[in-house]
């Protein structure tokens, strides 16, 4: 029989419920919330989440809440938190106010937890011994995970996000040539040595894929959707060289006009910039031709945990 769960993700930059149906032939998404709340903003160089960032957080995570028991009563599911949560010095803070106001607290993915189940979610999407590598830029950090399905054997976490690197090098707004030139030098010396390690691992051609909401969101836009449609999003396909023409097209125009694109609201416009240079410099330290989007990842994964019972639930509405 199948089952209806839910998977929240508490990220750097965007916070999502997702809602999914067991089935024989997997997990079938039912309906996903999504918001960004920025709960990272400033915690690169404060090390602190910011009051204002976790109350936007909080407050979303009870509207969806309030939202998914109108329409799925008796939901229940798991809940975890990535970069901000991992590195803010005052976690126990947010942890307590989530238990007081919404009823739950959060596992907290160390980086490598982040990567594997990522690749879990990416993976169950995937035919029976594609070789896989995924990039997943998230707010804070991107991870690097590969393998092949039911097998991860690449699962790293850099402190590379579309926030953190946003604000380190001035990439939020309009940018210049020489602070996407830093930006990219600081990427490429992150991600060398996790794809040294990669080729050695998955030696010969594999699929790349791209996760996380900077790669759905170009698939998106560069569609010129409507509104985002998850079934569009998904196999769209991208090159190293049309993904540099976007970051330099996208660091040129203001938060306005990037905010006027389609599929592309106010807050992720802000990151846009940021969270595609990290990809694009990704793309050409593989050395890969090009890459496939995927809406499956982190949330996917936490479900399929979910059926392996490696992750526990802990919301029930």
């Amino acid at each position: 029989m199948s089952r209806l769960c839910g998977a929240i993700d508490l990220g750097s930059n965007s916070t999502q419920l997702l809602v999914g149906c067991e089935t024989a032939s997997g997990w079938q998404v039912v309906h996903e919330w999504a918001a960004v709340t920025r709960l990272g903003e400033g915690v690169d160089r404060t090390g602190r989440l910011q009051p204002a960032a976790m109350e936007r957080t909080l407050a979303t995570v009870a509207g969806f809440l309030a939202a998914a028991r109108e329409r799925f009563p008796g939901l229940g599911g798991t809940a975890g938190g990535t970069s901000a949560l991992r590195d803010a010095t005052n976690r126990d803070e947010f942890l307590a106010a989530c238990q007081s106001r919404c009823g739950f607290v959060p596992a907290i993915f160390s980086g490598r937890e982040e990567a594997e189940t990522t690749f879990l979610g990416v993976a169950s999407g995937a035919p029976e011994g594609t070789p896989l590598v995924n990039l997943d830029v998230g707010g804070g950090s991107t991870e690097v995970s590969g393998g092949h399905p039911g097998e991860c054997v690449v699962a790293e976490s850099l402190n590379l996000g579309c926030v953190r690197f946003g604000e380190r090098f001035g990439l939020l707004g309009v940018s210049d040539a020489s602070s996407r030139a830093a930006a990219r030098q600081a990427a490429r010396e992150l991600l060398a040595p996790v794809f040294a390690t990669a080729h050695t691992r998955l030696p010969g051609t594999v699929q790349v894929r791209l996760s996380g909401g900077t790669a759905t969101t170009l698939a998106a836009t560069a569609q010129d959707l409507t509104a985002y449609d998850r079934h569009r999003v998904e196999g769209w396909e991208i090159t190293p060289t049309g993904l540099g023409e976007w970051v330099e097209r996208l660091g040129g125009m203001t938060l306005a006009e990037r905010a006027a694109l389609p599929c592309v609201d106010e807050g992720r416009a802000l990151v846009l910039p940021a969270g595609l240079l990290i990809l694009h410099e990704a793309l050409v330290a593989l050395g890969a031709s090009r890459a496939t989007v995927t809406t499956r990842g982190l949330r996917a994964g936490m479900l399929v945990r979910l059926s392996l019972g490696t992750i526990a639930e802990c919301w029930h509405i």
